[in-house]
């Protein structure tokens, strides 16, 4: 699963009351996301009653040449889901 996520915030920050595409924008980064998600995010899937599987696809399949020539973010997480 890929969603917005600030591995910075500790608990993620949504509110429904935004409800203006400009202040969507200004607050989630982008006019149709009410949310970004913050390091509870993986306690947020658990209690949904998700099994939670997080791959370091990055750092464990490039090299630090193949991570700068194509730009990657070494700190990207895949979330693999299962219920």
């Amino acid at each position: 699963m890929q969603v917005p996520l600030d591995i910075n915030r500790e608990k993620t920050h949504e509110d429904w009351t935004i409800t203006s595409k400009k202040d969507r924008t200004e607050s989630f980064g982008q006019w149709d996301h009410v949310r970004w998600y913050g390091q509870d995010y993986v306690t947020r899937l658990k209690n949904a009653g998700f099994k939670v599987n997080v791959i370091n696809f990055v750092e464990e399949n490039f090299s630090e040449e193949e991570i700068a020539k194509y730009g990657l973010m070494i700190n990207e997480k895949i979330y693999h889901v299962e219920k």
